[in-house]
């Protein structure tokens, strides 16, 4: 059963000349892992967002848990009935952004609890219960009291998830969630993340910078180039030494490990 569906989508950021993603259909399974590769700027951030709408969608149309985000766009953004909807599926689909906003000052529990405020204007007990329970699947009970800003990049990056989390979403949107991070801290990161998916029986759909890591975690991966999609599939079916060298211009082998592939660089002959 699928829990998103795009069909022939096409993204624009406002007042830009050109099309972020364009024509993009693709079909994500309730409790898959889908991760989106592809050289930076071809669109994998901008799909996200327009499935988080912090994007509108320019064309096509997005349906997440039955709910067609499309549709709403064009709904009177002021009314009781559309901000119903905006609340629905804020609970639905909870965005980790590559760059978190850390106010100053902010402890994290309380940055935790950010990620309640879809749910309750005014926290209750429910809410400290949904919080704690983040913190502790993420092995930050310790750090409750502790300033985000004091905290080194991968306890950012848990921090930033369990405020994620905390909002209780069935679609997990993640956007380059290694991407500064050592070999060893990615590791620890999607680890976590695949203990929680399995746990709460999440959707997840990555933006993924590393390919050898994509390949290790996920079900399917989805390559773009220049807004478009321009393959879908197995890992080995889509990381090809001559599909990488083609989208990114890259020289590199592709061997297996545990039937998984495993993507090394290599210079260019003559070099």
């Amino acid at each position: 059963m699928n829990i998103v569906d795009c069909e022939n989508v096409s993204v624009r950021y406002p007042g830009a000349g050109r099309t972020a993603v364009a024509g993009m259909t693709t079909h994500v399974q309730r409790g898959q892992w889908v991760n989106i590769v592809g050289p930076n700027g071809c669109g994998k951030t901008s799909l996200l967002h327009a499935l988080a709408r912090v994007l509108p969608v320019e064309a096509g149309r997005i349906t997440v848990a039955d709910i067609d985000i499309t549709a709403s766009s064009t709904r009177n953004l002021l009314s009781p009935a559309a901000a119903r909807h905006r609340r629905h599926l804020a609970c639905t689909v909870a965005l980790m952004p590559q760059t978190p906003t850390i106010p100053e000052g902010m402890d994290v529990y309380d940055y935790v609890l950010l990620g309640r405020h879809p749910h309750s204007r005014v926290p209750g007990k429910h809410d400290a219960r949904v919080v704690q329970r983040c913190l502790d699947e993420l092995n930050l009970h310790d750090y409750s009291g502790r300033f985000v800003s004091s905290l080194s990049g991968g306890e950012r990056q848990r921090v930033s998830l369990a405020r994620a989390l905390a909002q209780e979403p069935e679609v997990l949107l993640l956007d380059e969630p290694t991407s500064a991070l050592d070999i060893g801290h990615a590791q620890e990161t999607l680890e976590l993340i695949d203990s929680v998916r399995a746990r709460r029986g999440l959707t997840v759909i990555a933006a993924m910078h590393d390919l050898t890591l994509t390949a290790q975690y996920g079900d399917r991966v989805l390559m773009m180039a220049g807004g478009r999609k321009v393959a879908e599939g197995a890992a080995e079916e889509v990381l090809t030494v001559s599909r990488i060298r083609e989208i990114y211009g890259a020289s590199v082998a592709v061997t297996t490990h545990e039937g998984r592939p495993v993507v090394i660089p290599r210079r260019p002959s003559g070099n």
